[in-house]
């Protein structure tokens, strides 16, 4: 091997090695993108503070718009009804 195959390949390690945080991001963007689209969230999670202090964790299904909304007015302690 060479003085310039040394340096050659002693750069392409570089240049491994500080494109990968690059690479990285771009598989966690693309595996959070193929999970949102294949494997959409069902439900979600609410937190509704009562007016004792006491908080209570509730799930609701998102495709239920009447049971979410409900929830969501709840957590926000605005009551329309």
């Amino acid at each position: 091997m060479t003085e310039t195959e040394a340096y050659l390949e002693l750069l392409f390690y570089l240049g491994v090695i500080l494109s990968l945080p690059f690479f990285w991001r771009a598989c966690y963007l693309f595996g959070r993108l193929f999970v949102t689209y294949v494997f959409p969230p069902k439900t979600i999670t609410i937190e509704v503070k009562k007016t004792n202090g006491q908080t209570v964790k509730e799930k609701v299904i998102i495709a239920d718009n009447e049971a979410l909304v409900n929830a969501l007015l709840q957590s926000t302690g605005k009551r329309i009804q």
